[in-house]
């Protein structure tokens, strides 16, 4: 198993990531955060992985780090949810937001994610309300308002892809979400939000 790979980012795209090491490319399927999440090409980086090794396939997974793949293999640990699924949802939501509708036992916001029915919705809740408070992300309060919110948790992304860190981001969306209102377009929030950071 490939546990982590150091060394120069030579191509990036949304959901790739190709790192050089010895020469030797290696290509990482990742996540929009996670993509985001490293420097400029020429650089050197570190990144955690994932290896999945089929009879017809061996795929790399990257991670933006630790926490997105702990909250990844927790994923995939759930009947139903496979290595893609796992990565469209990390790429769809922030790690806290989902760990929020999962401890919140949101199924039902949980369902909106490609490829989750009401079921498997059902089981991410069942099954990692205890993970995810080892991973520390289980908060104890009522999410915030951008983790309740699908819109809000979009302009989060964004403006993590944008580089704002995530508990910034968080906040300023929060604060757009109170501006103007809980069903404002996600364009609207992230624009009001990019004011407040």
């Amino acid at each position: 198993m490939i546990e982590q790979l150091t060394g120069t980012l030579i191509a990036r795209s949304p959901t790739t990531l190709v790192v050089d090491v010895h020469g030797i490319g290696f290509s990482l399927q990742v996540s929009l955060p996670a993509s985001a999440a490293y420097p400029e090409i020429g650089a050197t980086v570190t990144v955690p992985t994932w290896m999945l090794v089929k009879e017809d396939e061996i795929s790399l997974f990257g991670f933006a780090d630790r926490t997105e793949r702990e909250l990844f293999l927790a994923l995939i640990g759930v009947n139903g949810v496979g290595p893609k699924t796992a990565q469209r949802i990390l790429s769809e939501t922030t790690p806290q937001a989902l760990a929020d509708r999962i401890v919140a036992g949101d199924a039902a916001a949980l369902s909106k994610f490609k490829g989750i029915g009401k079921k498997t919705a059902e089981m991410l809740v069942v099954q990692l309300k205890g993970p995810l408070s080892k991973l520390g992300l289980a908060r104890q309060a009522a999410p915030a308002a951008a983790s309740a919110n699908p819109r809000a948790a979009e302009a989060v992304l964004a403006l993590v892809s944008l580089g704002v860190k995530e508990p910034a981001a968080q906040k300023a969306v929060d604060q757009a979400v109170r501006e103007f209102g809980d069903n404002a377009a996600t364009e609207v929030l992230i624009a009001g939000a990019l004011n407040k950071v």
